[in-house]
């Protein structure tokens, strides 16, 4: 399968400053990196990712940024993965 075209939600950008993943630091570069291994996974749901809700009632999956206790949850089908939000709270399952 080609790599899922990667693409933001409304609130994604600000969810990142919020978390310090700023451009070109050591965090960024490490969401960034976990955001194109998302992309380029054969099957999502992967092994790492788990199930969760954003409030009030949106479902997507969670995954952790290696080495940061920053998650990122997102949405995806075969063609796009949509980055909702970055948060540094555990999400419940």
């Amino acid at each position: 399968m080609a790599e899922r075209r990667i693409a933001f939600g409304p609130v994604f950008r600000r969810a990142l400053d919020r978390v310090g993943a700023r451009p070109g630091s050591p965090i960024g570069r490490a969401v960034a990196t976990a955001m194109r291994d998302i992309a380029a996974s054969e099957e999502l749901p992967g092994p790492a990712d788990v199930r969760t809700i954003v409030p009030p009632t949106l479902h997507v999956l969670a995954r952790l940024v290696p080495g940061h206790a920053i998650w990122l949850l997102f949405e995806a089908n075969d063609e796009r993965v949509r980055f909702v939000t970055a948060t540094r709270t555990t999400p419940a399952d």
